[in-house]
């Protein structure tokens, strides 16, 4: 299976071609569509939702997630592997959730333009030249060493996202605060979703909603 992540939404074609790209490569495979409405270039809004839902799928499963404000630039594309599955997309910053949470990566720069749709990709449509032909190139049991030269995963880019830090002196402390994180995404239910685990929190703290 393929899942397929974007931001392009659903009034024009682009969700399609990508599926007709694939098509033509591996008429054979299925697609899955996580979301194609993440906010236009929000790479932490698409970075969350492939770490909430790629667990959820059969190990193998190849997920293609383009979310990708650097197109046409020197940002790397990139295909990862790990005991989970596998990962395509751009080198941005979307898939650090996956490298933090998997045991092990092993990690390509695609740069084998034998397994792109054509040897000049647009300037502006990576996911239909370059990531979904190699999607479709996975699917069809092409190892992951043939699609570009290896690189370490220490040397993909990470987001600008605060990590979690925690206060191990609470609530002890001069300070009343227990941790802080960063705000990575709003869903479609207004929930603020942010980086800071249950586990931080105490279960007994009473919440207090303070309007300005």
């Amino acid at each position: 299976m393929i899942t397929m992540l974007s931001d392009f939404g659903r009034k024009d074609a682009y969700v399609a071609v990508m599926k007709g790209v694939i098509a033509a490569i591996a008429p054979k495979e299925p697609t899955c569509d996580l979301t194609h409405d993440i906010p236009p270039q929000d790479i932490l809004s698409a970075r969350f939702n492939l770490l909430m839902a790629y667990p959820y799928f059969p190990k193998g499963t190849i997920h293609l997630a383009v979310v990708d404000p650097g197109v046409g630039s020197k940002r790397r594309g990139i295909a990862l592997q790990s005991p989970s599955g596998f990962f395509v997309g751009p080198d941005n910053g979307l898939f650090s959730g996956v490298i933090d949470t998997e045991a092990s990566i092993d990690a390509v720069v695609l740069n084998s333009s034998t397994h792109w749709r054509v040897p000049t990709p647009s300037l502006t449509f990576h996911g239909r030249d370059i990531f979904a032909p190699v999607a479709a190139h996975l699917a069809n049991s092409v190892p992951i060493r043939e699609l570009g030269d290896r690189i370490h995963p220490n040397t993909l880019i990470q987001p600008d996202l605060s990590p979690c830090i925690s206060n191990p002196d609470w609530p002890t402390s001069a300070t009343p605060v227990i941790c802080t994180g960063s705000l990575q995404y709003i869903d479609g239910f207004g929930n603020l979703i942010s980086n800071i685990p249950a586990q931080h929190v105490p279960t007994n703290l009473r919440f207090v909603r303070q309007i300005r």
